[in-house]
């Protein structure tokens, strides 16, 4: 199995057990699958997971890269 796929299951199973990022935007968390950063958000009341972004981990995260639209 690869990694996004087991990253898939953890996350549709425990939705919360990556790490919060309020420091970037409220209510965003993250998970890695190396060598990337899965950022995501969890609706809480059906526990949905919703990613937002997938980024290298070596890149520099900047909170413009989370801007609603």
């Amino acid at each position: 199995m690869d990694a996004f796929s087991t990253a898939q299951g953890v996350l549709s199973t425990f939705p919360f057990a990556g790490r919060e990022r309020e420091e970037i935007r409220s209510g965003l968390r993250s998970y890695v699958v190396h060598p990337y950063v899965v950022f995501y958000r969890v609706n809480d009341r059906s526990r949905v997971v919703a990613i937002v972004r997938v980024i290298h981990a070596h890149r520099d995260i900047d909170t413009g890269d989370f801007e609603e639209t």
